[in-house]
């Protein structure tokens, strides 16, 4: 259910004038969304797992609540998409690559450690 409310409120966010969105913009965004989802998960199954894991994440502290993982996950997924949809065509595109690539990092990274999605 929080995927799909995610989901509808990325797609309602108006498109900037200046800046045309294309479909491959948006395989890029659903491609860092889905990302996201599963570093959510995995970002779950640390918080519940404090005295196996530490998170890394300066903003969520070494042992998050899994209230704030799920704050946090919330907002920079919603700010991940205006970001997206503001920016220029080519800053647009570097902005999008970087972040998969940074979020495809973690998600491999700790599934190689055996952290799983624990939604």
């Amino acid at each position: 259910m929080k995927i799909i409310i995610f989901i509808c409120v990325l797609t309602a966010l108006p498109v900037s004038p200046r800046a045309s969105w294309t479909d491959i913009d948006t395989g890029r965004e659903i491609l860092w969304q889905s990302l996201h989802v599963i570093d959510w998960g995995q970002t779950l199954d640390i918080a519940r797992q404090p005295e196996r894991f530490h998170e890394h994440n300066v903003l969520l502290g070494g042992h998050p609540s899994p209230r704030a993982v799920n704050n946090m996950m919330i907002w920079t997924g919603l700010a991940h998409g205006v970001v997206s949809r503001v920016l220029p065509s080519d800053a647009r595109k570097w902005w999008q690559w970087m972040t998969i690539a940074g979020c495809a990092y973690y998600v491999v990274n700790n599934h190689r450690i055996g952290i799983r999605i624990n939604f």
